[in-house]
């Protein structure tokens, strides 16, 4: 029987704050807050109810996700979720400053992808690698891929040949990204751009030391390399990334699936 196909697109939260009763505050120190939207720095942090770990969770909120800062109630942030206007209070602890990436380049990288698009085959055998393992084989720039990371890169360069353009080159850090999130999306089962660890594409490479001017994102589950590559060719926004000739570094991750055969991630980088 054969296997779902699916490539993709990215994405990425007040109770109001109550009023505490005096002997709640009385023990803490209410002041301005440096910083108006932080993040937290550990994978995941507990949301209280009040400024103190003895109160009531009444959340969580995962690391490198945005939040408005409210005020400073002694060594806590009152903060408000975005998306589910959440209130309560984080460890100042595990809180940091939220910068937005500005990009290098006037136009916002393109993510490409389109969520259930049953684009291309679906043959094949369903047999799948890690990244990062088999017999890999070394690339310009030193990087040593794994046989299908490998097929990946041989078949996206044979494309942006045809068009005239120049062939990726893998880069070690875009290939650590790449592998990560492919491995991540199979681990904890969600198929999109945004990952719960790391946020969006462009947040991920930076926390992987990416440098680029521009970047761009495709994703797909597929059960064959020569299919998945298709899928993406015959999606405007997956073939624009590939056929983007400001891209000239690329990262490929591929992951066995027991939902699709193999999860893709391919991130391309220009600089």
């Amino acid at each position: 029987m054969d296997k779902k196909i699916k490539i993709g697109i990215a994405i990425v939260t007040v109770i109001s704050v109550g009023v505490l009763c005096a002997q709640a505050m009385a023990a803490v120190k209410i002041s301005k807050s440096k910083f108006s939207r932080g993040k937290s720095t550990i994978s995941r942090i507990n949301i209280q109810s009040k400024p103190t770990v003895k109160s009531t969770k009444v959340g969580t909120l995962k690391k490198g996700i945005p939040v408005k800062v409210l005020y400073r109630a002694g060594d806590w942030y009152a903060i408000r979720k975005d998306k589910t206007h959440l209130v309560g209070y984080v460890s100042a602890k595990y809180m940091k400053k939220y910068v937005k990436p500005k990009p290098a380049s006037p136009k916002q990288p393109s993510l490409g992808g389109i969520p259930g698009s049953n684009s291309g085959s679906n043959t094949g055998s369903n047999a799948g690698s890690n990244a990062g393992t088999g017999s890999g084989a070394a690339n310009p720039g030193g990087v040593v891929l794994s046989s299908d990371e490998k097929s990946v890169l041989d078949l996206i360069n044979a494309e942006r040949a045809k068009g005239g353009l120049k062939a990726l080159t893998p880069d070690d850090k875009i290939m650590a990204a790449a592998r990560e999130k492919a491995k991540e999306m199979v681990n904890k089962n969600y198929f999109s751009h945004e990952s719960p660890t790391y946020g969006s594409p462009f947040n991920m490479m930076e926390q992987f030391g990416v440098v680029y001017k521009t970047a761009g994102e495709n994703i797909a589950g597929n059960s064959n390399n020569a299919a998945a590559v298709a899928a993406w060719m015959n999606s405007s926004g997956h073939r624009a990334n590939i056929m983007n000739g400001n891209f000239n570094y690329t990262g490929i991750g591929v992951v066995a699936s027991p939902v699709y055969g193999k999860v893709y991630v391919q991130m391309f980088v220009g600089r």
